[in-house]
């Protein structure tokens, strides 16, 4: 029998069909989705007797090949990147996240390099290179985890059949929608006009209260660009009380049943790299709605995205930390032990 007809890989496929079913928006389908393409891929792979198999194989075998240089070259994406995100948009740690993740990719090859060279006179600096090094593998797989889904679930929202759209607000610039607010709108009223065509009531949520330093609320200078862009004003609500995200999302579950109709689920529309966070908080508070991304700038993208991965596993940080544990100490021990008994 073909390991891909085998038990284990036809069970991940049929979880993760069920899973992403029963509810998308759950961050852990990031992870069995990850699992069940590797066992496939696997199962193909071991497949050589087939041409797709052999594909596989092929494939996996020149990715093993090229992964030094294309782990250089995404260090120096991660770098330029940082560095230019640094220049534009300040010095702050959330700016600077795709170039500490660059500059610790490069530590870790550079430790390598060491740890080799001296092994034999300092086994311990190999000990803790390997930790590093597996401790490293492991945050690579979560972070490649939630981007792929990151896509995919982008695709699942944005395909779902919705009642109302809902954009979240963030932040004016002199009261008036900079460009990233901007294409949260822009994304929101494209929806919008999707979801009349068959829901001709269908009604646009612009949600963001007024911050300290600025003028107006963000709802409000939302909707005046809204209706620049041809939104008429009996299509808009405001919700103008919310300053953070999960307030967003509060505030406008309170509306479900009076103001927005309760016989069907929302949309919420929100920046490209700030999509699984929010589907996450919105199935915490309980609003029955899918998160469909917004364009956002190239350059942003990289830190922001990196932030809001930290976000998603400080949620579960117990269980991250825990499982981290599990896979990256016990290589070192064993190697340490060797040492001790050498």
């Amino acid at each position: 029998m073909s390991l891909l007809l085998s038990p284990v890989p036809i069970l991940l496929v049929v979880l993760l069909i069920l899973s992403l079913r029963r509810d998308a928006r759950w961050t852990g389908n990031a992870f069995l989705l990850s699992l069940t393409a590797l066992t496939v891929l696997f199962a193909l792979a071991a497949g050589s007797d087939s041409a797709a198999g052999a594909l596989v194989g092929g494939v996996l075998v020149l990715i093993a090949v090229l992964s030094p240089l294309l782990t250089l070259v995404l260090i120096g994406f991660l770098i330029a990147n940082g560095v230019f995100m640094m220049r534009k948009e300040g010095r702050s740690l959330g700016n600077l996240l795709s170039l500490l993740a660059g500059l610790g990719l490069l530590a870790v090859i550079v430790g390598a390099a060491i740890s080799l060279r001296f092994a034999a006179e300092h086994p311990w600096l190999f000990v803790v290179l390997t930790f590093a090094a597996l401790l490293g593998t492991w945050a690579g797989y979560v972070l490649t985890s939630y981007l792929v889904y990151d896509v995919v679930y982008a695709w699942i929202a944005s395909r779902t059949s919705a009642r109302y759209v809902m954009v979240h607000g963030s932040g004016l610039i002199r009261g008036r929608v900079p460009k990233l607010l901007a294409n949260r709108v822009d994304a929101g009223i494209a929806h919008w006009s999707r979801v009349r065509e068959t829901h001709p009531d269908a009604l646009l949520v612009l949600s963001g209260g007024q911050g300290p330093d600025e003028p107006r609320s963000e709802a409000s200078a939302m909707a005046e660009y809204a209706r620049e862009q041809g939104v008429p004003q009996e299509a808009i609500v405001l919700e103008d009380r919310s300053r953070t995200t999960e307030e967003n999302l509060r505030n406008t579950r309170g509306l479900v049943g009076t103001v927005l109709p309760a016989d069907g689920p929302g949309l919420t529309v929100t920046s490209s790299y700030h999509v699984l966070r929010t589907a996450a908080l919105a199935r915490r508070v309980g609003l029955d709605a899918q998160v469909a991304p917004a364009r956002t700038a190239g350059y942003f993208w990289p830190s922001a995205f990196l932030r809001e991965v930290v976000a998603l596993v400080a949620r579960h940080k117990i269980l991250h930390v825990l499982v981290a544990a599990i896979v990256s100490v016990p290589l070192p021990l064993v190697i340490a032990f060797a040492v001790i008994n050498a």
